[in-house]
């Protein structure tokens, strides 16, 4: 049953919301609070490719491929993305396949040291045995660096979503979520603590809080865990481990690793692991 409600959850969510999948596993170890911006101006290299590959319970697997360079003062990367929920069957005992697959483009201005604005625009495609959903997704943001980058504070808008063609003749309203930032950073320590609010139209908003401990220079260590504002008719009863995420990077230039997991109490644990690769 566990299983099932896991399918649900995914089909629902990433048939309209692929582009929200971790982006990477630093993402994964980070309760999924990283936005697009952050994700695209987080490495100094100017060419990298990067592949991670996540598992969920129930056999469903989702994997990235992406490729970033800098041009100019552009940060560009593209984003090749599929979740594979396998062969499932039907009430009658038939089997079919369900996927979902994104392409997207995002593109971050840095206008001075301190303020960077992007875009990202995705095609997106879920697909349920014959039946096709297709969709355009869309995000924008903003990121601004206070006192020497001491502190980061950030706005981004995302999966702000128009259906192209939907499994029925019924427009679903894929309603977008506002992301508030703020992340403080003890560069003397080699610790970040970050904390993000989550406005979602149709669920409970969210509190995401998430640390990163550098151990050596090449060894980054991340925790975060996510609190549910519940409202008053909200059945949700989440316990302290509920949502709890942790990873591993280790930067062995030109190569980097990650390793991370989340547990969720209704399905268990995601686990992920990524590789980056830097070109000269």
């Amino acid at each position: 049953m566990k299983y099932l409600i896991l399918i649900l959850i995914l089909s629902i969510s990433y048939s309209n919301q692929i582009s929200s999948i971790s982006r990477d596993i630093n993402d994964l170890s980070v309760m999924n609070s990283s936005h697009f911006i952050k994700d695209v101006t987080q490495r100094e290299q100017n060419n990298y490719y990067r592949l991670s590959l996540i598992q969920f319970p129930a056999n469903i697997l989702a994997g990235k491929l992406s490729y970033g360079f800098i041009y100019n003062n552009y940060f560009i990367q593209s984003n090749l993305s599929n979740v594979n929920y396998g062969k499932l069957q039907n009430s009658d005992g038939d089997s079919f396949i369900a996927s979902d697959n994104l392409f997207e483009l995002a593109i971050v201005k840095q206008y001075d040291n301190n303020f960077l604005i992007g875009s990202s625009l995705g095609y997106s495609q879920s697909k349920i045995s014959d039946y096709i959903n297709q969709s355009l997704v869309h995000g924008i943001g903003i990121q601004k660096s206070h006192k020497e980058n001491k502190y980061i504070t950030s706005l981004t808008i995302e999966n702000m979503t128009r259906t192209i063609k939907s499994y029925s003749n019924v427009d679903i309203d894929y309603s977008p979520h506002i992301s508030l930032g703020l992340q403080i950073n003890m560069r003397q320590l080699g610790n970040s603590i970050a904390l993000n609010y989550v406005i979602f139209n149709d669920y409970d908003d969210e509190i995401i809080i998430s640390t990163k401990t550098q151990i050596k220079e090449i060894i980054d260590l991340y925790m975060a865990k996510s609190f549910y504002l519940q409202s008053e008719d909200s059945t949700i009863n989440q316990s302290i481990f509920d949502k709890l995420a942790f990873g591993i990077d280790i930067d062995l230039y030109p190569y980097q690793f990650n390793c991370g997991m989340q547990y969720h109490k209704d399905y268990g644990f995601i686990v992920g692991s990524s590789l980056i690769i830097n070109i000269k």
